[in-house]
């Protein structure tokens, strides 16, 4: 015969299925934004996975959308390196003909006060490889998105180990419509993989512990292209103040991550200063054409009642515009070479944090991982040099090292690039 304390903890652990199951599985709710992912993208996969519970997990579905929708934001606002030309040129009316505008190579992720000259062109590519290790401060091999604790401290936890990767090759170009104004684009081509786990514990008991595979997929495409214009407003000292327009239109798939199916542009303010030490900041703002909606409403109205005199919740939390800036030094190490240092950061404005939306019903506490009522701030250091190989054409190699991120922070970024003028 079993003994009590037997009993009680198979009440326990029968009172924590039955509240855990009554929760509505994917399928009998809907997205807070009412977009459903394609099946066959890696959004789609983890929606699926999800949802099927893969016929050994109770899983609650309310984190996997706000989960899927920062790992969007971020992959798609990464920085991607500058296509500021490397080369500039101006015409000088001593030698009566064009000649350098600098003494470097330019900034890495940033702008600066000049243009790549009239009739003059600019060509190149940055590679950059992305690895995530962290969300919110949790390691992504073990990040807790759901925890229920009944009465008598029986525990259920839902645990994910995510394996996030990016690849990007950013193609970029520069045109020279005069010596004061140039145009620009950059197509950024993606490769993003997700694979991993997704573990049910059950405590103090452990009979019905559960692991559920993610398989690793990678999926790969165009991102947000982007269509610039800059234009030098006051010249000073190979350098003075500009100012410029960046467009980003929304070509990128965001079921794969690699776009937010919004249009964005950001007016920039950009000023730098020319000579063996260049010093350069840009300060600009991102509209967005609609709000990304980031989570499940958990605000509730004050004073306001449904029908049957339940609570009303206010709008869900939603990511809308971008403070972007950046500041630096270039340092001429050679007539071949330039040493860079930048410094980018930026703030998703309104949502886009996610974190706890911890709730205390009468019998069970609750964390859940959701989206919360607060932007996303990041801030990385960026060391590098830039090599003149031959004539005109520049290597470029860098470091980009988060230094701050509330949301998906990532692992030291090797960035590559090459670059061509005319």
């Amino acid at each position: 015969m079993p003994t009590e304390p037997h009993n009680a903890r198979c009440g326990i652990l029968g009172l924590a299925l039955m509240v855990l199951c009554a929760r509505p599985a994917l399928a009998q709710i809907s997205t807070p934004d009412g977009h459903q992912p394609a099946a066959g993208s890696l959004k789609g996969q983890l929606f699926g996975i999800v949802n099927a519970g893969g016929g050994s997990l109770e899983l609650d579905p309310a984190w996997i959308f706000p989960l899927t929708t920062v790992v969007g934001l971020e992959a798609s606002t990464a920085p991607l390196g500058s296509s500021s030309g490397g080369f500039t040129f101006a015409f000088d009316p001593i030698l009566g003909a064009p000649a350098r505008s600098s003494q470097t190579f330019g900034p890495a992720f940033a702008e600066r006060a000049l243009t790549v000259g009239h009739a003059r062109i600019s060509l190149g590519f940055n590679a950059l490889f992305n690895s995530y290790d962290r969300l919110a401060g949790q390691d992504l091999h073990n990040l807790k998105v759901f925890e229920l604790v009944p009465v008598l401290n029986s525990t259920i936890e839902q645990s994910v180990t995510l394996s996030l990767r990016s690849k990007a090759t950013a193609i970029f170009g520069r045109i020279g419509v005069t010596d004061r104004v140039e145009v620009g684009f950059l197509v950024p081509i993606l490769s993003v993989s997700v694979g991993g786990q997704i573990s049910e514990t059950f405590t103090p008991s452990s009979t019905h512990n559960a692991t559920l595979q993610i398989p690793s997929v990678t999926r790969s495409g165009v991102g947000d292209i982007g269509l610039s214009a800059k234009a030098v407003l006051w010249r000073h000292r190979h350098g003075g103040f500009a100012g410029s327009v960046d467009v980003r239109l929304p070509t990128g798939d965001p079921d794969n991550f690699m776009g937010l199916g919004i249009t964005r542009a950001t007016i920039w303010g950009i000023w730098s200063r020319g000579g063996k030490i260049s010093p350069h900041a840009n300060f600009g703002y991102e509209f967005w054409s609609s709000p990304v909606v980031t989570g499940y409403s958990t605000h509730v109205l004050p004073g306001v009642t449904n029908q049957y005199g339940g609570p009303v919740f206010g709008p869900p939390p939603s990511a809308k515009d971008r403070i972007r800036y950046t500041t630096g030094l270039e340092i001429e190490a050679g007539r071949a070479r330039t040493i860079v240092v930048d410094f980018v950061g930026e703030t998703i404005r309104h949502g886009g944090a996610i974190g706890n939306t911890h709730q205390t019903p009468q019998t069970y506490s609750d964390y859940e991982l959701g989206g919360l009522y607060q932007g996303l701030s990041s801030l990385s250091l960026a060391p590098g040099f830039k090599w003149n190989l031959w004539r005109t054409m520049l290597l470029t190699g860098h470091v980009l090292v988060q230094i701050h991120n509330d949301g998906m922070h990532s692992r030291p970024v090797p960035v590559i690039g090459f670059e061509w003028a005319r």
